[in-house]
């Protein structure tokens, strides 16, 4: 079964962070991780992502190095083999994984 790294690049979108991040946590599937590349926001986007979805990890960045550099710089926290770079402002159904796996 494959294994999936989902990497979310954002910067000041904490609107956007909880409108659709929890759609990508209530995945269902059993192996994958998100990773949050947050480009140095300062409007609260990983303190509200720490403290409401602590199984998400966070790739701190010191600046905004836009959504290429920013899903570049996050990719050495993945460890899961194949990786997929999601925007901010996407909303997934919870078995969307499983229709990848069988690719």
């Amino acid at each position: 079964m494959e294994s999936f790294s989902i990497i979310i690049v954002t910067w000041n979108a904490l609107d956007h962070l909880k409108n659709y991040l929890p759609s990508v946590c209530k995945t269902d599937y059993p192996d994958y991780e998100i990773i949050l590349a947050d480009n140095a926001s300062d409007d609260g986007s990983r303190e509200w992502v720490k403290q409401n979805f602590h199984e998400v990890k966070i790739a701190s960045l010191d600046k905004n190095y836009g959504y290429c550099g920013g899903n570049n710089r996050a990719v050495p926290f993945s460890e899961k083999d194949i990786l997929i770079f999601l925007n901010n402002d996407v909303r997934v159904s919870k078995d969307w994984l499983n229709g990848l796996s069988r690719l």
